[in-house]
């Protein structure tokens, strides 16, 4: 079984998925490749 991560939260959290950002980061870490 994948691993989950959900990520709940305020503005910051929505900032991470910016290019670059650490929400980005995660999701490209554990996408289906």
């Amino acid at each position: 079984m994948r691993p989950k991560i959900v990520l709940f939260g305020d503005s910051i959290t929505e900032e991470s998925f910016a290019v670059g950002g650490w929400g980005a980061c995660l999701a490209n870490h554990f996408s289906r490749t």
